[in-house]
Formats: structure tokens, C-alpha cells, sequence
């Protein structure tokens, strides 16, 4: 049985218990190669889009209504068990992560991931039944946010360390694409006559028909990544029939172990060594999920909250989605210039705009009630405001992390997103419950929909005034003046004086 070693990580591969050397990625960056991998962007991005971020959380409701469950029971049953499977993809990140690493072939079982996520969301549309749908949503959407570590991880492996970032970049671009594809299949079935998905009406609408198509324009569009070749040398070289020996994959229960242990002792290491990261982790875990909780009710919101026709919620959606596209470049830009401290400041600003527009467009029996028109300036806020935010958050972890652990550190704020991802819900719909029940507010949900709101917007302000706690070590990033970077046995002493003191 093969053993997992502590792999010596290096800058240009890693070391197997064997003694070798694993040299990922390519002399050569192969450019249709590249745009065969980034396709798979545009394909995972239309379940995000059509099936997460549009219509689910509706749907799964409204099958409850029909089956007897309360409305608002409904929706807080949806919020925990979403809850519940976001916390076991934080605890599979790292295990997932190890076995893309140690994997010969990403690709395999990307494909077979792939497929399974593509076959639960097509069965989507084809049960009426409330618990099996949510039940294949959740086993569909943690198979997705697994794919997104075995698909990011084969960047090594298909480009040149030089062309990680124009790859990266493009795979973000064609993934805005895929959002597009999204609104398009939503517009076709409207215009073939299918009714908008209503939580008003009980009315599920075109959703049925739409999971099907998603998921065969997920098939259709992710089958470029059949033809992307992996390229890894091996030093000292081996047979061609050797290399799967080589890289041979340890057995899961290992990798399981090796995966917690080593989240568990990058948990305690900062503890120890860098409360400063420990407190920024701790900040975006709470910021983060202002994001998860717009993506997943974005379609609620539009419909439920702005009370827009059906043909200008989806307009609005690719307004926001394009000026996503338009200005997270920009603030990228401008974040290497102020520090990613004030960074996260311009973000709030977004993020504050966008929701006093969300609250006060449409407004009934509001002394503010603003005109459905300014609808698109919320849209032109969240656009940077989501696209933005994981930027900021990059450049923060990059300046935070200590030489050689920035991997590490990018993994513990992974993990913290995702099993915070289970926060936001269960408030929003536990909000929206406890309202209702003490002001009867069952048939006004654009009242109880905007305190939820309302509920968000403490924790992005609880979340951005942790995060100021922070110090700002961006101009000693810049000229390499952080205390590690003056002392680099700066963390070391930090553990031999912990360890003295126990």
C-alpha cells in the first residue's frame, strides 16, 4: 500500500515517497488546449447561473407548498440542508485537493464528477417530488463545487508557470459567457410561452423545462475538455509504463486522513503564529457570505423584492453580470494601488449602493419607493461588488500569507467560505420566517424579503469591521518590508515561544 509522505512542494514540482521529482505543466503554453480547458468554465457556469442563482430555491419551495410544507418551513428546511452540504464540501476541499495533487490523470475524474453533476441536474425537471429534488440538488451542487478544485488545479499542468495568469484570466472571461447562455435558454422557453416561476402564484413555471436544457448545454459545452492533454516530467525520467506507478494515487481513506490532518494543523499554526490571518479568515468568512446569499437568492430577489416583469428580471441579471465583467478589472487595478484594506472599503461602498437600491426600488407603501428604472443601478453596483470582493480577498491573503504558504492560506480561506456558506442562508430564511409569523406578513413578501435584506447587510458590516482590524501591510509588501520579510525566522520564533510557554 502507498503511503503518503509529506511532499516536499517546491517551485517547480513536488517530490513522491519514491524520491522523484513531479515537473507539472508544459515547455509550452498550446493556446487551443488552453481554450478547451476554459470552455469548461462557460459549461459549469450555466448550472450556476440557471439552476443555483435563478430558480432552485423557488422551485425546491413551492414543490413543498404543493406537497403540504409550509411556505416559509420550506424555505428554512432549503437554507439548512444547503447549510449542511456546504459544510461537507469544506470538509472534502482538502481531502479533494490532496487527490487532484497526487492524482496521474485531473481530467479522469473531473469527467466522471462532470457527468454525475450533469445527470442530477437534467433529473431536476423530471420529479415533482419536494425531497428527492432537493435532495439531487444538493448532491448536484456539491459535485459542482468539487469540480471546481480538480478543474483549477489542472492549470499547472497544462501551462507554463509564465501563463497561469492569462490562462486563469481567460477561463473567467468564458465563464462570464456561460451566464449569457443561462439568460438565453431562460429567454427562449419565456418566449415559447412557458410562465416565469412564481412563489406568489405557486406557480413553478418554466423550471422544469429549463434543468434539462441546462444541463445539455452544460454537456454540449463541456466537451472540450476531453481533448486537454496533462503534461508532467519526472526526474530522474521513468518508462512511459511507469509513470502511473510513480504517481500512483494513495487509497481515499489515506488521503482522507492526510487531507483533514493538514487543514487542521494550517488551523493551528495560524492560531499560534498569525492571529492577524486567523482575524482576516474569520472577517471573510462573515463578508463571504454576503456573496453566497445574493448568488443563491438572486432570483427571489429580483422577482420577490424589486416585483419586476419577468422579461426585466432577466435583463437586469445580465446587466449586473456584464458590468461584473466590465469593472472587476478595474478593481484589480486600483486594489494593487491602495492595498486591499481600502480595497475591501471600495467593495462595501459597492455593496451598500447596490442594496439601497435593492430595498427602495418599488417599494409599496414606502415613502421611498424608487422607480423600476434604478433597478439597473443596482445592477451596476453588484456587478464589481461580487466580481470585486474575490479579488480584494486574493490580493489580501497574498499580502498576509507568509513566504511559501500562500497555497496553504488560499485552502484555509476556501474552506472557511464554503462552511460559511451554510450562515447566510439559514438567516436570510430564518429572518424571513420570524417576520412573517410576528407581523402576518405571509403575502407581503416584499416586506418580509427586504428585512431579510436588511439582515444581510449587518453581516457585510460586521464582516468589513472585522476585517479593519487588520493591519495594512500593503506598502510593506510592495518594498518587502513585512516583519517576515525582515526576519525570516519571523513564525518560528512565534512557535518556539508558544511551545516554551506550554
Amino acid at each position: 500500500m502507498s503511503e503518503i509522505i509529506d511532499m516536499d512542494f517546491e517551485d517547480v514540482g513536488f517530490r513522491t515517497e519514491s524520491g522523484h521529482l513531479v515537473i507539472p505543466g508544459p515547455h509550452k503554453t498550446n493556446w487551443l488546449q488552453i481554450f478547451a480547458w476554459s470552455m469548461y468554465d462557460l459549461a459549469n457556469t450555466i448550472f450556476s447561473l440557471a439552476v443555483v442563482s435563478m430558480t432552485i430555491a423557488s422551485y425546491i419551495v413551492i414543490l413543498g407548498v404543493h406537497q403540504g410544507i409550509q411556505e416559509s418551513i420550506g424555505r428554512i428546511i432549503f437554507a439548512v440542508a444547503g447549510g449542511i452540504a456546504n459544510i461537507i464540501v469544506a470538509f472534502l476541499l482538502p481531502v479533494i485537493g490532496l487527490y487532484s495533487d497526487r492524482s496521474p490523470s485531473r481530467k479522469r475524474p473531473l469527467v466522471i464528477i462532470t457527468l454525475f453533476t450533469i445527470g442530477a441536474t437534467a433529473a431536476l425537471g423530471l420529479t415533482g417530488e419536494y425531497w428527492t429534488t432537493l435532495f439531487l440538488f444538493l448532491a448536484a451542487n456539491i459535485a459542482y463545487q468539487l469540480s471546481l478544485v480538480i478543474y483549477d488545479n489542472m492549470i499547472p499542468y497544462i501551462a507554463t508557470r509564465e501563463d497561469t495568469g492569462k490562462v486563469s484570466a481567460l477561463g473567467v472571461a468564458l465563464g462570464y459567457l456561460g451566464s449569457f447562455v443561462g439568460l438565453g435558454i431562460s429567454f427562449y422557453l419565456l418566449a415559447k410561452g412557458y410562465h416565469d416561476i412564481s412563489l406568489e402564484n405557486k406557480d413553478v413555471g418554466y423550471a422544469p423545462a429549463l434543468y434539462p436544457l441546462a444541463a445539455l448545454a452544460f454537456l454540449i459545452f463541456a466537451i472540450p475538455i476531453l481533448f486537454v492533454k496533462e503534461h508532467v516530467r519526472i526526474e530522474p525520467p521513468v518508462p512511459k509504463e511507469e509513470i502511473r506507478k510513480v504517481l500512483k494515487t494513495p487509497p481515499t481513506i489515506e488521503l482522507a486522513k492526510k487531507g483533514l490532518t493538514e487543514l487542521y494543523d494550517t488551523i493551528k499554526d495560524v492560531y499560534h503564529t498569525h492571529r492577524e490571518m486567523l482575524i482576516y479568515v474569520i472577517g471573510w468568512l462573515i463578508y463571504v457570505e454576503v456573496a453566497n446569499t445574493v448568488i443563491l437568492y438572486m432570483g427571489d430577489i429580483l422577482r420577490e423584492v424589486l416585483l419586476l416583469p419577468k422579461e426585466q428580471n432577466i435583463i437586469i441579471l445580465a446587466a449586473g453580470i456584464f458590468w461584473a465583467v466590465v469593472l472587476t478589472y478595474p478593481v484589480g487595478i486600483i486594489t494593487e494601488k491602495i492595498g486591499p484594506k481600502k480595497g475591501f472599503k471600495m467593495i462595501t461602498a459597492f455593496w451598500l449602493l447596490a442594496f439601497f437600491f435593492g430595498i427602495f426600488v418599488n417599494f409599496p407603501d414606502s415613502p421611498i419607493s424608487l422607480p423600476k428604472e434604478f433597478a439597473y443601478l443596482m445592477a451596476f453596483f453588484i456587478g464589481p461588488a461580487l466580481g470585486g470582493g474575490w479579488v480584494v480577498n486574493r490580493q489580501y491573503v497574498i499580502e498576509l500569507a507568509p513566504n511559501g504558504k500562500t497555497g496553504k492560506y488560499f485552502g484555509l480561506t476556501q474552506v472557511g467560505g464554503r462552511a460559511s456558506a451554510a450562515i447566510g442562508s439559514v438567516l436570510w430564511s430564518g429572518t424571513i420566517w420570524l417576520v412573517e409569523r410576528i407581523f402576518g406578513w405571509q403575502n407581503k413578501r416584499y416586506y418580509s424579503f427586504r428585512i431579510g435584506l436588511l439582515v444581510i447587510i449587518l453581516l457585510l458590516l460586521l464582516g468589513q469591521f472585522i476585517i479593519s482590524q487588520v493591519n495594512d501591510y500593503h506598502e510593506d509588501f510592495l518594498k518587502r518590508t513585512r516583519p517576515w520579510d525582515l526576519d525570516p525566522e519571523y513564525f518560528d520564533k512565534k512557535r518556539r515561544d508558544y511551545k516554551n510557554k506550554k
